[in-house]
């Protein structure tokens, strides 16, 4: 739902009018001065029908002429305030133009299955459903006839003559009339049997208005409807009528029926007494649909629609901060209106949005998480940067301290050359930065139709700036040490090596003191220490979910990191193998060379390839496990809804035989056009047909440690050929599942001829008094339960797919029985009648998991819930009758049902259907369907969340662009400062013979051994991060392993990551290679 503060009839409360309706310009006023509230806007929502309101042919319809056109169409019909509600910003994306007199918006799939054209002055009959609308006034058809009798057969119909006239019109024609026999005018009253049928008439004008057809709206349809846009909840087929004009089309309609201008003229004449009759006529007065239909519609709402002033501020704070505003929000208002007042107040955003949460947690802490690694692999880079610029520049610094700089000096020039690139990136970083996420935040702007917001957070800032400044000067800290602590020999000599250099350093031992590196491993394990049985435990406690899910990351990257630190160990080893392994023909001479780079430039080499081991990790990782998310959201979608398409009664059993119809004919048409591949039902539960059932449970021979409420129900053979078959997840069975693809066979063989389907069974041992208190059965004459004292000759057994719970729970086993407590009652006002039934239950599968049911294998689920135990129609018929019999109803005078009510009709399409084809479908059962039915297309949720899941994976991509830059100036810099270190022995090559070519290729091989060796430690780790988040996940969904790579973004990295390489590898050398040799080796 999209709205705030939603107000409504409480039917709960006792004192409600029967008429559920209440006067929104009373309440509006009450609420005027509540500065929390923006306005609010009435509605009104029914359901009816729709249908062309002329017959269109097939030239005309329009469309595709393949689908199938029904005749009409049941829709909601949605009558709003659409000027008030634009105002108000409810539906703020909705896309079309305010109606006029005699206009409505359509839903696109009505148009199209109808093949009405909008935008064309077409028009459609709309059948407002008033009888059922009547229902809810508690007027019925023999109320509305007794008062349209009451008021016009008790007087007859008044009339009026003209005495004068009739007098001049016999005289005209011959007839002597002496004077002032007649009255100048008669009044009369003629009964009104003598006038007309008035009885057959009210009659046919009732049944017209109940069942339809009599008082349908004709209108003309402005806009086809592609979406809610926000502006009501995905309720189907919608009509959406402008409640200004609404008063005013149905008082057209009501005039044009027959009762209604009889009623008109009467209370015209009746009102107008001095007047002649036939002006009377000419008028066209109509003084009753005037009363009837010149109300304010305001007066009569069924519900009222309340807009929080700051609802943008309070849906995007946090979980706390949303819920604090929601609640003095809604005590506002309950203030305004009274607390006493008949009203029922909810709030639908906040309550739509509570299951979000955990997902809107989930994104916070992988954003945090990428905002972090994307800082710690900044700072890297830019501590390389200045590093490598420190040892460039060592000569210079020892030059200026010939010429008398003091070390202090060099120091502070040092501190603000890293100030002087800090002050001037910071600024242009926060520039940039605001340019770059104007249109970006314009595009999030207009996707989540909400005002742009450009400024920036306080958090965002003070970060981009700490970072900004304190990282330059800390990572000046290591070169300034390398530059002062150097003789005035070491920093003038050129051919100094800084990789090559050994440096001895003698401390006493009672000088050394803590080691730091020691230091911060104890603290780091003390902090995980604390975070583990300290900070999880609180969340749990408060009920924290950011809090816990954050010490669940940090634990998660510390874990990452962990294993990246590790990684270094097997760098070297893979590096050697790779080498060996790209290095053929020629090239191969070049092997020892490029090995003794790799080893000589390990040091400087390590920070690349840690950033890279940890930029593909990461990205792997968290791509992975976003993609996790979406698929395990889709696998519960898919897994709880159990098929394409899920047909739900809410009340009484579907409409077999239409609907079945319907379906058969779909399943039949030719292959282009076909869109039903299959179609299955399920029944209701045992209990749903009381009397005679009226509970069932399940336990073992001494209901140790208890017996559970099961909720035994009838699966069709075809099942699992059309629910998602792949969520059907056994712990156990007797061998039917490899005896079928899927497991299909298990519920195939469920399914049994009825005298079959309760097998007969000798010595069931059984002790009632663990399941009752009281004898139940006469061991005489009933030989399928046992007496307190005795046991039972023989019992009678069925097959059943169970939970895997009940193992653990009452140690069920395949083969075992368990103990099928059935307790039947002849009425449900008469406990004393109800008698029990003890049957055995032979597992025939332990189910984890089963589409369209709620099966698991914890025994903790039993607490939450009722058992679900799936059996096939046959048997479910045995076991009713059964109890029948038992409790000596006749099934037949109560109108018992002679095979199982269907409570779900699951449909799967034909593969490749389109969004047009589900929803002819759908349209189609609607037609013959109730109010009481819900249909829910599995797929459009499907598709929903995959489309969040590609717009969110755009983000990773941007993630990736962003890693792959910083890694490119990294091993920039590293091959340039090993170009530096060692220009004096590639020239020494270059003069022994080796082509410019060759070097490149030395450094090209490098580059590729390095990072191929990092792609395979980062993906390593990032596969199994991702595995084990996966088994985690698993542990509590109980889905089937399934690990979601994402491909697309590892393919885009890996390129990145290989350009990266060989464009790092490429620029430093080509700058030394446009050197002469004698100016290398003499490192000009």
């Amino acid at each position: 739902d999209y709205f705030d503060p939603l107000l409504g009839m409480d039917e709960q409360r006792d004192f409600v009018s029967k008429f559920k309706y209440f006067n929104t310009t009373a309440l509006q006023a009450q609420m005027q001065n509540n500065s929390l509230v923006l306005g609010s806007s009435p509605r009104w929502i029914m359901r009816g029908s729709i249908a062309p309101a002329v017959k269109a042919s097939k030239a005309s319809a329009g469309g595709n002429t393949e689908r199938h056109k029904l005749e009409s169409l049941v829709t909601n019909i949605l009558i709003c305030d659409l000027e008030q509600e634009q105002k108000l910003g409810i539906g703020r994306g909705f896309p079309h133009r305010l109606l006029g007199y005699g206009e409505a918006h359509v839903t696109d799939s009505v148009l199209s299955t109808l093949g009405v054209r909008a935008e064309a002055g077409q028009r459609v009959k709309v059948d407002l459903g008033l009888g059922k609308l009547l229902a809810t006034f508690d007027i019925t058809p023999q109320f509305l006839e007794q008062t349209f009798l009451a008021s016009i057969m008790e007087d007859g119909v008044p009339l009026r003559l003209n005495g004068t006239l009739i007098t001049q019109e016999f005289r005209a024609r011959g007839f002597d009339v002496p004077p002032n026999v007649l009255p100048a005018e008669i009044d009369m009253k003629i009964p009104v049997d003598e006038v007309v049928d008035m009885r057959k008439l009210i009659a046919a004008t009732v049944d017209g208005i109940v069942n339809g057809g009599l008082m349908d709206l004709e209108l003309t349809v402005v806009s086809a409807i592609r979406g809610t846009y926000e502006k009501w909840p995905p309720i189907g087929n919608v009509v959406l009528i402008e409640a200004r004009h609404f008063l005013a089309e149905l008082k057209e309609v009501a005039n044009r029926v027959r009762l209604m201008q009889i009623l008109n003229l009467a209370a015209s004449v009746d009102e107008n007494k001095d007047e002649e009759l036939e002006t009377t006529i000419m008028r066209q007065d109509t003084p009753v649909a005037d009363m009837i239909f010149g109300r304010d519609l305001f007066s009569y709402s069924f519900m009222l629609l309340v807009q929080y002033r700051h609802r943008l501020r309070a849906y995007t704070s946090g979980t706390r901060g949303a819920l604090d505003e929601m609640v003095a929000f809604s005590d506002s208002v309950g203030r305004d209106i009274g607390f006493d007042s008949p009203l029922q107040m909810t709030l639908p955003v906040a309550r739509a949005l509570e299951p979000l949460k955990f997902l809107r947690i989930f994104l916070q802490q992988l954003f945090n998480a990428v905002v972090f690694v994307l800082v710690v692999h900044g700072c890297i880079t830019i501590y390389a940067l200045l590093l490598n610029d420190a040892s460039a520049r060592t000569y210079e610094y020892g030059m200026l301290r010939v010429l008398g700089l003091r070390k202090y000096s060099l120091g502070f020039l040092l501190v603000a050359q890293g100030l002087y690139m800090a002050l001037p990136g910071v600024a242009l970083g926060l520039l940039a930065s605001a340019a770059l996420s104007v249109p970006i935040l314009a595009q999030i702007a207009e996707f989540a139709l909400v005002p742009p917001d450009y400024t920036y957070q306080p958090a965002a800032i003070f970060t981009a700036i700490g970072v900004g400044l304190l990282i330059p000067l800390i990572g000046n800290m290591v070169p300034m040490r390398r530059v002062l602590t150097r003789t005035l020999g070491e920093s003038l000599d050129v051919y100094h090596q800084a990789s090559t250099e050994t440096t001895v350093n003698v401390k006493r031992l009672e000088d050394m003191g803590l080691s730091v590196t020691q230091t911060l491993v104890a603290l780091l394990l003390v902090g995980s220490g604390g975070v583990i049985y300290y900070i999880i435990p609180m969340s749990f406690i408060f009920q924290d979910l950011d809090l816990l899910l954050s010490a669940l990351n940090a634990i998660l990257l510390g874990t990452v990191f962990g294993l990246i630190s590790l990684s270094v160990i097997l760098q070297p080893i893979l590096e050697r193998c790779y080498v060996h392994g790209i290095m053929w023909g020629a090239d191969r001479n070049l092997v020892d060379i490029v090995l003794k780079n790799l080893s000589s430039h390990r040091e400087r080499g390590r920070k690349t390839s840690l950033m890279f081991t940890s930029s593909l990790a990461f990205l792997i990782f968290a791509g992975t496990m976003f993609s996790l998310q979406a698929d395990s959201i889709i696998g519960n979608i898919k897994s709880a809804l159990g098929s394409d398409l899920r047909v739900e009664s809410s009340r009484g059993g579907l409409d077999e035989a239409p609907l079945a119809q319907y379906l058969d004919w779909q399943k039949s048409r030719p292959s282009k056009q076909r869109i039903v591949q299959d179609y299955t039902w399920v029944s209701w539960p045992l209990w749903n047909v009381d009397p005679p059932v009226y509970t069932t449970r399940l336990g073992n021979s001494v209901n140790f440690p208890q017996s559970w409420a099961a909720e035994v129900t009838a699966i069709q053979p075809n099942y699992l050929d059309v629910a998602y078959g792949e969520y059907f997840v056994p712990r156990e069975s007797d061998g039917c599942e490899g005896r079928s693809r899927g497991g299909t066979q298990c519920v195939r063989e469920l399914e049994k001829p009825y005298d079959d389907a309760l097998k007969r069974k000798t010595d069931f041992h059984i002790n009632p008094l663990s399941f009752t208190s009281f004898d139940v059965c006469d061991y005489d004459t009933d030989p399928y339960c046992d007496n307190v004292h005795k046991k039972a000759d023989s019992a009678l057994q069925f097959e059943a797919l169970v939970p895997a719970s009940l193992g653990p729970a009452l140690g069920a086993e395949i083969g075992t029985e368990i103990v099928s407590v059935i307790q039947a009652q002849n009425s449900r006002n008469n406990p004393s009648s109800r008698r029990y039934l003890y049957l055995q239950m032979i597992p025939k599968v332990l189910v984890s998991k089963f589409p369209g049911f709620f099966f698991s294998s914890y025994s903790a689920s039993l607490e939450v819930g009722t058992v679900n135990v799936l059996i096939g129609e046959s048997t479910w018929q045995a076991l009713l009758d059964l109890c029948v019999r038992k409790v000596r109803l006749n099934a037949t005078r109560i109108g018992l049902p002679t095979t199982p009510p269907k409570r779900y009709l699951h449909v799967r399409y034909v593969d490749g259907t389109d969004k047009d084809g589900r929803l002819e479908i759908i349209n189609g059962i609607k037609s013959f369907v109730g109010e009481d039915v819900r249909i829910t297309d599995t797929l459009h949720y499907v598709e929903l969340t995959a489309g969040t899941l590609d717009l969110l994976m755009a983000f990773f991509y941007v993630v990736a662009s962003i890693a792959s830059l910083l890694c490119f100036f990294m091993i920039f810099t590293t091959f340039e400062a090993n170009v530096r270190d060692n220009l004096w022995e590639f020239g020494v090559l270059r003069a022994l013979g080796l082509t410019a070519q060759q070097l490149i290729r030395v450094f090209f091989y490098e580059a590729m051994a390095m990072i191929l060796a990092s792609i395979t430690l980062g993906t390593a780790i990032g596969v199994t991060i991702a595995a084990v988040l996966t088994l985690q996940q698993n542990l509590f969904t109980e889905m089937p392993f399934r690990l979601v790579f994402p491909g697309g973004l590892f393919a885009i990295v890996i390129s990145m990551s290989l350009g990266v390489a060989g464009l790092g590898a490429y620029l430093p050398v080509r700058e030394m290679l446009r050197c002469s040799i004698s100016q290398v080796l003499k490192g000009i």
